[in-house]
């Protein structure tokens, strides 16, 4: 999961960020890919992007940015989920959005999914 993070130790923000962009690799990074710039002693990032075809689109809160991405995945390119994070892909895919996956569900997502139901059913009845 590191190597998806970029910690940018610069206040030239906009220059670093364009030169990550114009180093993207189709087969080293393959998109689209949410990208926080920030700094390894807060947890909180300074700018969030969902970044496809090699550009950069602000979205600040990083749930939007992962909103966008899976969404962008899904429903507007079609296309597999990248092995690296197809876990957690089809995490938001059967928890979240509740969706029917679209490819054999990994076991440990489906047993969460299992578990969080049995758990939004017991808190229904009480």
């Amino acid at each position: 999961m590191q190597h998806h993070l970029l910690h940018l130790q610069t206040k030239r923000v906009k220059i670093a960020t364009l030169t990550h962009l114009s180093a993207i690799s189709a087969t080293e990074k393959p998109q689209p890919y949410v990208l926080l710039l920030g700094n390894r002693l807060t947890p909180i990032a300074r700018q969030v992007f969902v970044i496809i075809e090699r550009r950069a689109m602000s979205t600040p809160p990083v749930l939007k940015a992962i909103d966008i991405c899976f969404k962008t995945h899904y429903y507007v390119l079609g296309l597999k989920y990248q092995s690296h994070c197809q876990a957690v892909w089809q995490f938001m895919e059967a928890v979240v959005f509740q969706m029917a996956p679209k490819q054999e569900i990994y076991s440990c997502v489906r047993e969460f999914n299992a578990f969080f139901n049995i758990v939004q059913s017991y808190n229904s009845r009480t």
